[in-house]
């Protein structure tokens, strides 16, 4: 099921291991899917500010964000309008004229773009996570199996083929967030 089975929408809705979501606020990802983008007031950059405190209240480190398309662009416009210059200036390349660094924010890190949730139709998403928390797990004995199936006799050929079977887990949901803009 992927990344979207443990940081969901709804994070109140559901069990977790037989675990209420409702009553256990430990299991309940962050989520905000109504962010409304301003030049002027700066609202995303204020919120991921109060957003990561939040984050960590409980002892989480989130250290990656993916955003799609959209949401970078309206965050890339946030910090345009009210200009934020340090001493590389806007970048630190000092052959480009025009240009701006990568976006990340102090505690969290880059923000990057995931081409994939352009394709799945959820460029306005970003996706703040613990890499510490999500762990992929291998089943018993299917961790990198090889098989050598036997080659047929008319050909020269080498058939070796190495298989993974596992599953994703989360260790600690409310680390974990997922947010769009309008």
């Amino acid at each position: 099921a992927g990344l979207k089975s443990i940081v969901q929408d709804t994070p109140a809705v559901g069990t977790v291991g037989g675990i209420n979501k409702v009553v256990y606020s430990w299991w309940q990802t962050r989520s905000n899917l109504a962010l409304q983008p301003s030049g002027e007031n700066q609202s995303l950059c204020r919120f991921f500010q109060s957003e990561l405190r939040l984050l960590r209240l409980y002892g989480g480190r989130p250290d990656a964000a993916f955003c799609g398309q959209d949401f970078l662009n309206a965050l890339e416009m946030e910090i345009r309008a009210k200009g934020v210059y340090t001493m590389e200036g806007f970048t630190k390349d000092a052959s480009n004229d025009f240009g701006q660094g990568k976006i990340s924010l102090q505690g969290l890190g880059t923000f990057t773009w995931e081409p994939m949730l352009d394709q799945l139709g959820e460029s306005k998403r970003c996706y703040v996570l613990d890499s510490r928390r999500i762990k992929v797990r291998p089943m018993e004995d299917e961790d990198d199996k090889t098989l050598t199936p036997t080659r047929p006799y008319n050909y020269l050929v080498f058939l070796h083929n190495i298989t993974w079977t596992g599953a994703m887990t989360c260790q600690q949901l409310n680390a974990q967030g997922v947010y769009s803009i309008i």
